[in-house]
């Protein structure tokens, strides 16, 4: 993420997904604690497999949908000759 947001912006977008982590993690932990209460750990568990695998397909769709794209080409800058006074 810090590498596709320029500077000026990048602690307001860390911020953002930041409270987006939480508003997905704190419902979550809500419910497997009442499932956990309800209907035992073991059930509840099968909400962390149900997670785990719909993260790894997520992560697999980006990767191939990454690998599908031209890479940008990259441009090249000089830098500049060093000043003589500098070298001296």
């Amino acid at each position: 993420m810090h590498d596709a947001v320029p500077s000026t912006v990048r602690t307001g977008v860390a911020s953002g997904v930041s409270a987006l982590s939480w508003m997905a993690f704190l419902p979550f932990a809500l419910v497997f604690g009442v499932v956990s209460r309800d209907h035992g750990v073991r059930d509840a568990g099968w909400m962390l497999v149900a997670v785990t695998v719909l993260a790894g397909l997520l992560l697999i769709k980006v990767a191939l949908v990454g690998r599908r794209r031209p890479a940008r080409p990259v441009e090249v800058v000089a830098l500049p000759e060093p000043s003589p006074a500098l070298a001296a």
